[in-house]
């Protein structure tokens, strides 16, 4: 019988180019960041066999343990955001810079695997 419970991370996400305040790309870079958080994460389990975060993967050769599997349900919220608007000397738009810190929490089932 598998349980599931929420891991929890933080991380960044920042975007510089000539789209103003696009927060997609800023939430895409954290998200990234943070898939690959919570993938070192349970890698460091003691009982684990197995770890799948989204295309991150590892197989352990151990003859008991767990699976560790992200469900692909995860929440987030940001904790604290900037961003600057860049522009030449007759104030024309150049370029747009953003960054959030975001806090996220994937549901990770865990699966005996005897």
């Amino acid at each position: 019988m598998s349980t599931t419970f929420t891991k929890w991370t933080d991380s960044q996400g920042g975007y510089s180019g000539k789209v103003r305040g696009n927060w997609d790309a800023v939430e895409q870079q954290a998200l990234a960041g943070a898939k690959q958080n919570i993938y070192n994460a349970l890698l460091e389990e003691s009982d684990a066999t197995e770890v799948h975060v989204d295309t991150l993967g590892k197989q352990f050769f151990k003859d008991h343990g767990f699976k560790y599997e992200w469900n692909g349900h995860q929440t987030n919220s940001f904790t604290g955001q900037h961003e600057h608007v860049d522009r030449d000397a007759f104030g024309r738009f150049k370029n747009w810079q953003g960054s959030r810190i975001y806090k996220f929490g994937f549901e990770i089932d865990k699966v005996p695997m005897d």
